[in-house]
């Protein structure tokens, strides 16, 4: 397992910047606009809520099965999406900063070492620019 960090500073509040996140369905308000990214409420609320996604990566379609897996208000929240029986896990924890929220995401990604030469630094960059969208339409509001 491969873990890709990325992470901003937005001038929001904790919670503020946590209730965005943790509306799964606005990730693509926020994701790389290339990769058409679609997100489908399936059921549930909270830690357990079951979602469904769509998108490009690297060329390629891309889906997902995605679960809530931590729901902490304010602090943490984090899911599951598994993609062709692997499973990704995302995590975001927000902390003051600044006067503000520092929005830190991990990715733990199952890439082989040979993969993970050419796909992590792919997949660090995208979640770069998508925190760096995030922070903009935060800051927008």
């Amino acid at each position: 397992m491969k873990r890709i960090t990325a992470s901003t500073t937005v001038r929001v509040e904790p919670q503020t910047a946590f209730e965005y996140v943790a509306d799964i369905t606005k990730h693509a308000e926020w994701a790389n606009p290339k990769s058409g990214l679609l997100i489908e409420h399936v059921g549930g609320t909270g830690a357990g809520a079951t979602y469904k996604s769509s998108q490009k990566f690297l060329g390629r379609d891309a889906g997902a099965a995605i679960t809530v897996t931590t729901f902490e208000p304010g602090q943490r929240f984090a899911f599951d999406a598994v993609e062709h029986g692997k499973r990704f896990g995302h995590s975001f924890t927000f902390a003051p900063a600044d006067g503000g929220t520092t929005i830190t995401r991990d990715i733990d990604a199952p890439l082989p070492p040979v993969v993970s030469l050419f796909a992590a630094p792919a997949i660090r960059k995208e979640a770069q620019a998508g925190l760096e969208m995030l922070r903009e339409k935060l800051e927008a509001k």
